[in-house]
């Protein structure tokens, strides 16, 4: 079935030794990428990632890969079609040198659907081992190297399939990111991170970045606006951003014959307000390198087609008429046609009410209707004879008919409205031919906007904070953060914590959190993972330092829910995400892992932990930098994890005041607890004394080895009493005596057994 669709696909497979075939799938502005190399039977892929307007990141992919063929689905939209054929070079191949060519394949766009390559993954038998005897068991397997809940990327893998299905069935899979310059970071890590972001953040927060260059602009821009000499600057710059939209967006609805003046006003605000921004900064261009930027792209031109905007459209009128109202400056005839246009209307007007006052003095029932350019009479009743009307049809019971001078009027405005049509119609091209041609422009003026209000907002939260500081970039394998905060919580409250990670063999990059419960060992790990995010999406971070060697990947298995609506189990979830860093993270990977194995019994939890850092601890290069908070206290007590200079134990600070009590001092410490205070957490939140109590009890019972009893609680006692010295005071014999002992022991035995009946 898919040697028809890929037969030129197929045949360069024979044709080449080494071949590297690259299917991408461009949908919601969401692009997934997938390559499979012949050298090595893998296919690598990217997650889904936000595309920009201009498609950087598959012109980056291209780049990197240099792929023997590209393939993606005949339905892919035209403008992204028309970028491939752009970015491949489609029009200058080389002939005479066919090693060097790269084609672009169209395949039906079934290939890519979501349920065909589920359906066809699961056919492959090369992929799963065989105790996979069912579709759940090979769901549950592919599931950890596959992105099921990642639908572009999916699809990208799905016009890989039938090539590999047909060539190469020794398939294995590797969870790899294409775009060098871009962290790898999957939706869950986002959610788990408690990550969110605003439209003007999307690209940046889905995006963070690996590029030192880029990384550095960014921070350049926030230090600049740090200074309070510009805080002024930066307060109008905000202002003048307030306005500005997706000019390309909107430009592509401009032109349709019910565009809604609001649109052009849109437009139109947005160019003003993209000058203003280019105006005010302009004798800073040299500060940074963005400014600079910024100014040189956006040249003399943008004025210029914000001349040709303004010179074309009335928008005073536009907007007081509630229509689109194009004017020429250099042709008088325009407004003279829409004046004669409108006294021909007033003419028509005064027609037919003329006419119809005459009608009514006649005795016939008649009105008038006036539409533009147009006036009718209305009779009711039946057609008569009339020198001066021209009738023209029936509706019903009303006749619709014209005098000769408003036959005369209607004609000759109809005739000058064709005229000022034809003359808009020529201005409207030649505007859009103005806009077209300025398209990069406003692609470029949109993008600087959206970029300039993503720095302002990191250098407005780093001036309000007054925390915030600037991280340093490394080229070694190395994390260092001095006194860092987590960046959702208020300062004064916040306990600063560092951190420090290296993937030198003899230091460590594996850190094992213990620590009471409620102390603080999830903020901690979030608090890492995000100043590091933070970092590479070009922000200032709340520490007093940061020392940052890039990193590649973010892995983050945090529990936000019970993962109902995924169908599977918190245990098997955690599996899961386990499993994609197990198989993805490299050496400069950072890797959190937040109580994994609560979801199953603690022995087996803690042999799955013990054997995951023992493997990662002698994985050489390829260790990652790992994070684990854990309450199995025997991977340090029993030495199941291997020793090794890499790992090092931490937990959190605690006291007892003088009354005893518990008290949290959530900072991060050398060292191991050895219990988890989950008694205390449990007072903490309000349990009842008596449930803890009891727990004590058991808990000191069970260490000991000691047989447990049933709970008696105290309403029981004093019953049991009050019931002793109830039987002792009876006279045995009086028979009344007797009666209401055995009537109050029945009422007790009614009260604790419900179901006791009085036979």
């Amino acid at each position: 079935m898919y040697q028809d669709d890929y037969s030129s696909v197929a045949s360069d497979i024979d044709t080449h030794n080494i071949q590297i075939y690259l299917s991408v799938f461009f949908a919601h502005n969401k692009l997934g990428a997938a390559f499979y190399d012949s050298t090595s039977a893998i296919i690598y892929f990217i997650p889904d990632v936000e595309e920009t307007s201009r498609f950087d990141i598959t012109q980056q992919i291209l780049s990197d890969i240099q792929p023997s063929v590209v393939i993606c689905s005949a339905k892919t939209s035209d403008e992204y079609y028309k970028a491939l054929n752009e970015q491949l070079n489609i029009q200058t191949i080389d002939p005479n040198n066919p090693s060097t060519n790269t084609k672009l394949q169209l395949v039906p766009q079934a290939y890519f659907h979501k349920d065909t390559v589920e359906r066809t993954i699961l056919t492959l038998k090369s992929l799963y081992p065989i105790a996979c005897d069912t579709d759940e068991k090979k769901r549950a397997y592919i599931s950890a190297k596959m992105p099921f809940n990642l639908p572009n990327t999916l699809s990208a893998i799905g016009g890989l399939l039938p090539i590999i299905e047909e060539r190469c069935p020794a398939l294995s899979y590797e969870f790899d990111f294409l775009a060098g310059n871009i962290l790898a970071l999957r939706p869950y890590d986002l959610n788990a991170l408690m990550i969110v972001h605003p439209f003007t953040f999307r690209s940046w927060c889905l995006k963070p970045c690996r590029s030192p260059e880029i990384l550095q602009r960014r921070y350049d821009v926030i230090q600049f606006f740090l200074d309070p000499n510009q805080f002024e600057l930066l307060r109008t710059l905000r202002d003048h951003l307030k306005p500005v939209v997706n000019i390309p967006v909107l430009l592509r609805k401009v032109f349709d014959q019910n565009t809604k003046i609001s649109i052009w006003k849109q437009i139109i605000e947005s160019i003003r307000a993209t000058l203003r921004i280019r105006m005010a900064l302009v004798p800073f261009r040299t500060n940074t390198y963005f400014f600079d930027d910024l100014c040189s792209k956006l040249t003399d031109d943008l004025p210029r087609l914000m001349t040709t905007i303004e010179t074309s459209i009335d928008l005073q009128r536009s907007v007081r008429d509630n229509r689109v109202v194009f004017i020429d400056p250099t042709d008088p005839d325009l407004e003279q046609l829409r004046l004669d246009l409108v006294q021909l209307n007033e003419k028509l007007h005064q027609q037919a009410e003329f006419a119809n006052n005459l009608l009514l003095q006649c005795g016939i029932d008649s009105s008038y209707a006036l539409t533009q350019d147009n006036g009718i009479l209305l009779i009711k009743g039946d057609k008569f004879h009339h020198d001066d009307l021209i009738w023209i049809d029936r509706q019903g019971q009303i006749w619709r008919c014209r005098t000769h001078e408003m036959n005369v009027s209607s004609e000759e405005a109809e005739e000058k409205r064709k005229q000022l049509l034809a003359k808009e119609l020529a201005i409207k091209r030649n505007l859009s031919l103005a806009l077209r041609d300025g398209t990069e422009l406003f692609v470029d003026a949109t993008e600087f906007c959206s970029q300039l209000d993503c720095l302002l907002s990191f250098a407005l939260i780093a001036y309000e904070q007054n925390n915030y500081i600037r991280p340093e970039l490394a080229v070694n394998n190395r994390i260092e953060i001095i006194d860092g905060r987590h960046p959702l919580l208020p300062i004064a409250t916040v306990i600063p914590n560092g951190y420090i990670s290296d993937a030198n063999p003899n230091q460590a990059n594996i850190h094992i959190i213990t620590g009471f419960n409620c102390s603080g060992k999830t903020v901690y790990i979030k608090q890492i993972g995000l100043l590091v995010y933070m970092a590479q999406i070009g922000c200032f971070v709340p520490a007093a330092k940061m020392r940052l060697g890039l990193m590649d990947k973010l892995f983050v298995k945090i529990h936000t829910d019970n993962h109902l609506t995924l169908g599977v189990s918190n245990f098997l979830r955690d599996l899961f995400e386990t499993s994609f860093a197990v198989a993805g993270a490299t050496g400069r990977s950072l890797v959190l892992i937040d109580e994994f194995g609560i979801g199953t019994n603690e022995i087996d939890g803690t042999a799955l932990l013990a054997s995951l850092i023992t493997i990662w601890s002698k994985s050489e290069q390829a260790c990652p930098h790992l994070i684990i908070s854990t309450h199995f206290h025997d991977l340090i007590q029993q030495r199941l994890v291997s020793a090794s200079s890499r790992i090092h134990c931490k937990t959190m600070e605690t006291m007892y005041d003088d009354d005893g009590k518990l008290v949290y001092l959530y900072r991060v410490i050398d060292g191991l607890c050895t219990r988890s205070q989950a008694f205390s957490a449990a007072l903490t939140v309000g349990l009842p004394n008596g449930v803890v109590r009891r727990a004590n009890e058991l808990l000191d019972k069970i260490e000991n080895n000691q047989v447990l009893h049933s709970m008696r609680n105290f309403t029981d006692m004093e019953e049991m009493v009050d019931l002793v010295e109830k039987a002792v005071q009876v006279n045995v014999n009086d028979y009344s005596q007797i009666g209401h002992f055995f009537q109050y022991l029945h009422d007790i035995i009614i009260k604790h057994v419900p179901n006791h009946s009085n036979e």
